[in-house]
């Protein structure tokens, strides 16, 4: 919620859809209890997903995943180095 990325967008969809100027307190408790409950959905879905398949990867599988996003995070790292130099 510190993320000012996030917070331009919460403004943003507020403002598309009305809200500001005149909003009751309802409204708002409507969209911000909206917001919590989809947040909240969302890393239940996600944790309740990991945690499914942990118990069905081996540790072959695990072992390339790690190999992978090293290797990706590696890549990001160093482009964003050279679009510093650059």
């Amino acid at each position: 919620m510190t993320n000012p990325l996030t917070i331009l967008v919460f403004a943003a969809v507020f403002a598309g859809l009305g809200f500001g100027v005149g909003a009751s307190f309802i409204d708002a408790a409507v969209i911000t209890l909206s917001v919590w409950i989809g947040s909240a959905l969302w890393w239940l879905l996600l944790t309740a997903g990991v945690a499914w398949l942990r118990d069905r990867l081996s540790a072959t599988v695990y072992r390339w995943i790690n190999r992978i996003s090293g290797a990706a995070l590696v890549v990001f790292g160093v482009l964003a180095m050279v679009s510093v130099l650059a």
